[in-house]
């Protein structure tokens, strides 16, 4: 059976920040109305939407300010996937349960949560909390781009090992764990064609029986990233019923595509000068 979440969004005339909140929860329109948080339904999902939704985004379209998981109990479902959120983004996470179980409080402190707060948190508490969260990453998020900026180490350096360096810090920004691991059985096997059973093995949700068509998603995420970082020297072929296969050298894919990123990102609107 498939775990799927609910996800939310706010209005971003209603708050000064876009707020994004998944839960299993019932009700979170409500509860979140007291809180002066006025949400909309956004979608219904399992991790891979949650995923595509906050990473594949297009110019224009919406960045979301702080992720918030709500759950009223303990969910294994839900914090699994905290630490993978924290590899591919920067924004904030605050975790909002029923009652506070400092155990509860620890874990999620650990896997990578900014912030615990209890559901019965007042108004004013949460929303200040948000903001100052925000206000941090920002803060956080700026320091580091001078340190960049003013490291001549970082400039001017076309090293082999320091652009794989470079690319493992960036990799997870734009391809998700479940991505990772297919493109990784692919590289590893160049040239031989892998069967869609043998890639999902290598997905998420193995233990659930993933489809052939979850397989078939996955690629098609990884070939339109391939295409936005102009990655033309590498294709992932299909064979028909049989499964894909990685045409290019696995030796040098990591190279290329660490100043592919670095061009791409500089065509960013925030990093033109």
């Amino acid at each position: 059976m498939k775990n799927d979440f609910n996800i939310y969004k706010n209005k971003k005339y209603d708050h000064q920040y876009l707020i994004f909140v998944i839960s299993y929860d019932q009700n979170i329109i409500e509860k979140f109305k007291y809180k002066k948080i006025y949400l909309a339904p956004f979608l219904v999902g399992d991790d891979e939407t949650i995923f595509s939704l906050l990473f594949e985004k297009k110019e224009g379209e919406i960045n979301f300010d702080i992720c918030i998981f709500y759950s009223e109990n303990y969910s294994y479902n839900i914090i699994k996937i905290i630490p993978e959120i924290k590899l591919i983004t920067d924004i904030p996470i605050l975790a909002i349960s029923g009652s506070y179980d400092e155990l509860f409080v620890v874990d999620l402190l650990r896997i990578g949560a900014d912030d615990c707060v209890v559901s019965a948190i007042g108004a004013i508490d949460l929303n200040l909390r948000i903001e100052k969260l925000i206000e941090k990453n920002r803060s956080s998020a700026d320091h580091q781009n001078h340190n960049i900026q003013n490291n001549p180490i970082n400039k001017n350096n076309n090293n082999n090992n320091n652009n794989k360096i470079f690319v493992f810090e960036k990799f997870y920004k734009y391809f998700t764990p479940s991505e990772d691991k297919i493109l990784s059985e692919l590289i590893e096997n160049k040239g031989k064609v892998v069967s869609r059973e043998s890639l999902s093995l290598h997905t998420r949700d193995s233990y659930k029986n993933t489809s052939k068509r979850t397989v078939d998603n996955i690629i098609c995420r990884i070939r339109k990233k391939f295409d936005m970082l102009s990655i033309n020297n590498y294709v992932i072929k299909t064979y028909s019923s049989l499964g894909y296969s990685f045409i290019g050298d696995p030796d040098k894919f990591f190279y290329d595509l660490a100043i592919n990123i670095e061009k791409y990102e500089k065509t960013l609107p925030e990093n033109r000068n």
